[in-house]
């Protein structure tokens, strides 16, 4: 006999639909009864006895509450259930919106009716009365069946072309236009801004200014009225601050950590503070756990993107590589590191499209001693991260290796004070290439209006308009 908790559950997840269903007035229960939701999905026997009371009630046309579902379990003789475990539920920390923890349930459901299904399979096939084709032909109509019974959710191509010429009616109007993430950088922003929904991979060597660029980005969503969740796996929150502040104020970020500053650097600062203080830094939300794990990130990513929480809408995860991996689940721990990498980037993708969010993930490339320009293959260790990615920036400043640039359109670019920005996957726009300017003392990347050239002779510069 199997032990109970062997079996697929989410003790949490039971808890927290019903919290919600109980104490929140505002919720559509029609939307969560048509996607197939009913008592039997609920593991827990009295949880499962106070959803049956929720909908009873609820299809009588009355509100479920702490009142009606006592009253109710009390007229039907549910002596298994008391008031006391229906006011339990009150006190329960709801961290996930109600769609996502109505499918953590009926997934759950649907995979302990297969093992069920299969152990009346094993039973049989060990009693012998019937044949081993019989039965597994038999099992598997009965599997077929029980994935059969999710509510499907179908739309037809009349439906996407309507919202298609919506689009088009929208955009005539610059107050409705349909944009992505703007970034700052015109070849980007004038072809649609990156994918608002989905990850977007910044990749580049050791050194090169992928944490540089991801804050950048970050700083533009936060000045666009956006809220921003920063998930700092290398480097402690007042660094990134620090960072932030340097590239507004114009000073090294090693000299506001470890120099003294004159007057008038310790005023610009203060001014630099005091700018974020009043434009935005209340947005922007630092979740420094050194040790997070990718299953961790992805439960704080539902956790502050919930509309009735945070809700916030650009994720930066700083950076892939460096993820903890000791306190994953079995199934995890048993990959390879490839196949770990790769399974973050999809988790991420999931959530990402489920919250309806950006996530954009920072990531390591293989080194290359040569230093020749990037690839998508050489993200580290798993070319499935570009795979998953809706879209992939690749850096790369050939300044710092002393080389010049490879590409012929970009040859005779002085490498010094420029980097050169690849988008090699864009699934909402033009891939392109184009060269920005490079602060190193602020690590600040910021468009050019013009690229510095190099001369024939090469003893002095040109400017060329882009």
């Amino acid at each position: 006999m199997q032990s109970k908790n062997l079996f697929p559950q989410s003790l949490e997840a039971e808890q927290a639909l019903l919290h919600v269903l109980l104490f929140d007035k505002g919720i559509d229960r029609n939307a969560v009864w048509s996607k197939g939701l009913t008592p039997s999905c609920i593991y827990d026997a009295k949880l499962s006895i106070i959803l049956d009371a929720v909908m009873k009630i609820d299809q009588d046309g009355r509100l479920p509450d702490l009142v009606s579902v006592t009253e109710w379990l009390a007229q039907h003789g549910c002596d298994t259930v008391t008031p006391y475990d229906v006011a339990c539920l009150m006190n329960i920390e709801v961290e996930s919106e109600l769609s996502y923890l109505v499918d953590v349930l009926l997934h759950y459901h649907w995979r302990r009716q297969g093992i069920l299904l299969c152990q009346d399979s094993i039973v049989k096939l060990c009693q012998g009365i019937d044949l081993p084709e019989d039965i597994i032909e038999h099992t598997a109509s009965q599997l077929a069946q029980v994935t059969q019974s999710r509510p499907l959710a179908l739309s037809t191509l009349n439906d996407a072309t309507n919202m298609v010429l919506a689009q088009v009616d929208d955009n005539l109007n610059p107050a409705t236009r349909h944009n992505g993430t703007m970034t700052g950088f015109p070849q980007i922003d004038n072809t649609g801004g990156l994918p608002e929904v989905g990850v977007t991979v910044i990749a580049a060597d050791t050194g090169q200014g992928k944490s540089a660029l991801g804050i950048d980005l970050a700083m533009h969503n936060l000045r666009s009225g956006d809220k921003v969740g920063y998930f700092s796996l290398e480097m402690p929150m007042d660094d990134l601050a620090r960072r932030i502040i340097s590239a507004d104020c114009g000073i090294a970020a090693y000299r506001i950590a470890h120099q003294q500053l004159s007057p008038d650097e310790q005023r610009r600062v203060r001014e630099s503070a005091l700018r974020l203080y009043g434009n935005g830094g209340d947005r922007f939300y630092f979740d420094s756990q050194m040790e997070s794990s990718i299953e961790q990130i992805c439960s704080s990513i539902r956790r502050l993107a919930d509309p009735k929480g945070q809700r916030i809408t650009h994720f930066y995860v700083d950076y892939l590589q460096i993820l903890s991996w000791a306190n994953e689940s079995s199934r995890l721990r048993s990959l390879s590191v490839e196949q770990l990498l790769a399974s973050a980037a999809r988790m991420l993708h999931n959530v990402s499209v489920k919250m309806k969010v950006q996530v954009v993930v920072l990531s390591q490339v293989n080194r290359d001693n040569d230093c020749r320009e990037l690839t998508l293959d050489r993200i580290r260790d798993s070319k499935q991260i570009a795979d998953a990615a809706t879209c992939v920036l690749l850096l790369y400043r050939p300044e710092a290796y002393g080389k010049n640039y490879q590409t012929e359109r970009f040859r005779d670019v002085d490498p010094v004070g420029t980097a050169l920005i690849n988008v090699a996957k864009r699934r909402n726009g033009p891939c392109c290439q184009f060269i920005c300017g490079f602060d190193s003392a602020r690590t600040h990347f910021f468009p050019l209006d013009t690229l510095p050239r190099i001369t024939s002779y090469g003893s002095g510069m040109s400017k060329c308009h882009i």
